[in-house]
């Protein structure tokens, strides 16, 4: 059974629409994420009191390269790292390459090495670890080296600032009330050893026997 025409060619145009239409979702894709992306890495549970969250992609041939990077509030100048490596031209996960970060703060010469250890994750095996500690305020430049079976390659993290350390006021509150609940309970724990102390004292005393405060001749004479 033959369609009529008119099916056949508003078929047809609809065809077309949504090829161009897939297409056009597709460029789309690719120019806001910068290319071919060989996967989408997990992200680090990031909590509320955490500040400083920076996640970019390079490829440094023959490697791309995911980074997830977090700057924590509650220890200053702590950053945890997670790094991602792929092969370029597979998207095939590396988990047996080594990898170095350099640290190197904006106002010294001396550069700080940290490695990166990979998670052995089945789930994740392009998955890198890593913990830096960044203790001066300022800039840091931080430099990450990939070595493999594949070649070697390094890219260059955006500049990392971390400010000066802060008076925490509400810690201080926290350090004061502790200290009076401290200070309060050693003045009740004296007070009442002192209580116990007379107690004792008062009942080893003989029933008959005149109080400590109470001389030989105290009270009325016997006729």
């Amino acid at each position: 059974m033959m369609l009529p025409k008119e099916i056949v060619v508003a078929g047809g145009v609809i065809t077309v629409l949504l090829i161009a239409c897939i297409g056009s979702i597709a460029v789309t894709q690719a120019q806001e994420g910068g290319g071919q992306q060989c996967g989408e890495p997990t992200t680090l549970p990031v909590q509320p009191e955490d500040a400083g969250r920076h996640r970019f992609q390079r490829e440094v041939e023959p490697y791309d390269v995911r980074v997830d990077l977090i700057q924590s509030r509650l220890s200053i100048g702590t950053t945890v790292v997670a790094v991602y490596v792929w092969e370029e031209s597979t998207c095939r996960p590396i988990p047996d390459a080594t990898i170095t970060l350099l640290t190197r703060h904006s106002d010294a010469q001396e550069e700080k090495k940290v490695t990166a250890v990979n998670l052995r994750d089945e789930l994740d095996p392009a998955r890198y670890h890593a913990q830096m500690t960044l203790d001066a305020p300022g800039d840091w430049q931080v430099t990450i080296e990939i070595a493999g079976d594949l070649g070697n390659a390094a890219l260059e993290v955006p500049t990392l600032t971390v400010g000066e350390a802060r008076q925490d006021i509400g810690g201080r509150l926290v350090f004061i009330a502790v200290s009076l609940v401290i200070i309060a309970g050693a003045a009740y724990l004296w007070w009442s050893t002192q209580r116990r102390r007379r107690r004792l004292e008062s009942s080893d005393q003989p029933s008959g026997s005149p109080a400590p405060d109470e001389g030989p001749d105290s009270g009325s004479a016997s006729p």
